[in-house]
């Protein structure tokens, strides 16, 4: 089931823009200005990615994010920045991608109108590990697809006087808005030679008035709302002369897991995507879970659509959801690592259930629903395709597949 709204009363005219790297300092307002009935709304800003091949990871460590509040604001009338997030956090961009976004924080502003924005990139990466089990060598890097170098990425000036996104956006009284800053990796690293890496950071914000949203409840088989499953949004192309892209991912997002507040309006088991106007897909599923299926959700710009319905089961080791073992080790001879994906029949086409990334002499366990299902597997970084076949798993049996190069 499922119903539609307007999101124009829920979110703010967002904007568009294509940012040139250092370009602005603290104390430049240029025609930056902010005006206030005294009322008040809330800025929620959370990081995606525009995907890239090129490297196996792209990590830039966040300090905060400031926003103008121009020469007219009602702060004794002089320039003013305010700091909206503070995260001080280091982040994969690749891990942001398809949807994928990562919150990077929450602020009350004023109502009324602000013009641009700033973001300060870290020198000092946070105590997390990289993908390769490591502490961050530095705060902003790469990891190199071929050899698992970590080069630094130099940002001269960046983390000096902030990224400037020079345009417009609005505040509302007693309405969440939510900004998505698109980090564009692929188009914001420049090899200098001579073993050199530079960040120049290309950055859009999502245009929400053009995009649309799909939100929903997923609840478990007592009706109890569900935490951690991820919802995607799903193409599915049987046409397409790659079995990789058979089946696309528009744009994912775990549901609330309830575990605290952060004020982005979601409770417990809830879930919101922002996706192209389309028609997609909807999936929902968790490990030790059934998978739940909506087929045909048409998304409209300026709607959010409210998804109903997704129920997932928890499987057990006896009885009607019995669950089925599957393994799948990775033995490869150039590639660093496989996609594997992991589909069955739904909607009358293919959905993806499930998807991991194995490195080489890698295994993954999946504990899924007896069943016919698709694995297709392929190099991301060459998108060479390396295994492609269908299995039948039996509830109470391991099945075995090995996948080599």
């Amino acid at each position: 089931m499922r119903h539609k709204k307007n999101i124009l009363p829920a979110l703010l005219l967002s904007f568009m823009a294509i940012i040139l790297f250092g370009c602005g300092g603290g104390g430049d307002s240029g025609s930056a200005s902010a005006s206030s009935d005294g009322g008040s709304g809330t800025l929620s800003l959370h990081l995606t990615d525009a995907t890239t091949l090129d490297y196996r990871a792209v990590y830039v460590t966040i300090d905060r994010v400031d926003v103008h509040m121009g020469e007219n604001n009602l702060n004794g009338g002089t320039d003013t920045w305010k700091t909206v997030a503070t995260p001080a956090a280091t982040y994969n961009l690749l891990e942001l991608v398809n949807g994928v976004t990562q919150k990077l924080g929450l602020s009350e502003l004023e109502s009324g109108h602000y013009t641009q924005m700033r973001l300060i990139l870290g020198d000092t990466p946070d105590g997390g590990m990289n993908i390769l089990g490591q502490p961050h060598p530095s705060a902003n890097y790469l990891i190199m697809a071929d050899t698992n170098d970590t080069p630094e990425l130099e940002t001269p000036s960046a983390q000096k006087t902030g990224i400037k996104l020079v345009r417009p956006f609005t505040i509302k009284d007693s309405q969440l808005t939510r900004l998505f800053l698109d980090f564009d990796a692929s188009r914001s690293i420049v090899n200098a030679g001579n073993s050199k890496w530079l960040l120049k950071p290309t950055i859009k914000v999502l245009d929400t008035i053009e995009m649309g949203i799909i939100e929903g409840l997923v609840v478990d088989d007592n009706g109890d709302a569900l935490g951690n499953a991820l919802v995607s949004s799903q193409i599915s192309d049987l046409t397409s002369l790659f079995p990789s892209r058979e089946v696309l991912i528009e744009a994912a997002s775990p549901t609330d897991d309830g575990a605290s507040s952060d004020g982005d309006g979601l409770s417990r088991g809830e879930f919101s995507i922002l996706v192209q106007p389309g028609t997609y897909n909807i999936v929902a599923g968790k490990p030790g879970y059934t998978t739940a299926v909506q087929c045909s959700i048409i998304v409209s710009a300026g709607e959010v659509v409210l998804i109903e319905d997704l129920s997932l089961n928890a499987l057990e080791e006896n009885g009607a959801n019995a669950y089925a073992t599957l393994t799948v080790e990775v033995d490869l001879q150039t590639a660093a690592y496989a996609a594997i994906s992991i589909r069955s029949e739904a909607c009358g086409a293919k959905v993806e259930v499930t998807a991991d990334r194995i490195s080489d002499g890698g295994v993954s366990e999946f504990l899924l629903p007896a069943g016919d299902y698709d694995i297709v597997a392929w190099d991301p970084d060459s998108q060479l395709e390396l295994y492609q076949d269908t299995v039948v798993l039996d509830a109470g049996a391991v099945t075995s597949v090995s996948i080599e190069q």
